[in-house]
């Protein structure tokens, strides 16, 4: 869940990210998230000083036959050998499926009825550090 700050989403402006560390766990984790870029059809945030990862996160929306398309999109890379280790010990894809759950969230909402399909490209197959 995130919530929008009181100006609204516009860059400069911090937006509230709560997420549960694993899913089903009753405990929520709360970050503030700067906006870094904003106009009428998509936003991307910064992940805060000291997360696991340091990733641009762009939310869009665009229309296209009469449908409206949700997407998110994060750029994302590990922030040292510890993490990156975690990553190959399934970090990654509880991190995928963090952000799967979140479009079928909005796409089982009671206006909306769509299916969510997902796509995972790796940019750079070797894992480094640093």
């Amino acid at each position: 869940m995130s919530c929008a700050p009181l100006a609204g989403i516009t860059p400069g402006e911090v937006a509230l990210l709560e997420a549960a560390p694993l899913p089903d766990l009753p405990v929520k984790m709360s970050t503030g998230v700067p906006v870094i870029y904003a106009d009428r059809e998509s936003f991307t945030h910064l992940t805060p000083e000291g997360h696991a990862l340091s990733a641009w996160t762009t939310f869009s929306a665009s229309r296209g036959g009469g449908t409206t398309i949700a997407r998110t999109q994060a750029l994302e890379r590990t922030r040292n050998l510890f993490i990156a280790l975690g990553c190959l010990f399934d970090a990654d894809r509880t991190n995928d499926r963090f952000w799967a759950r979140s479009l079928e969230g909005l796409a089982t909402s009671p206006a909306v009825a769509a299916p969510v399909r997902w796509l995972r490209l790796r940019l750079r197959r070797r894992r480094a550090a640093g």
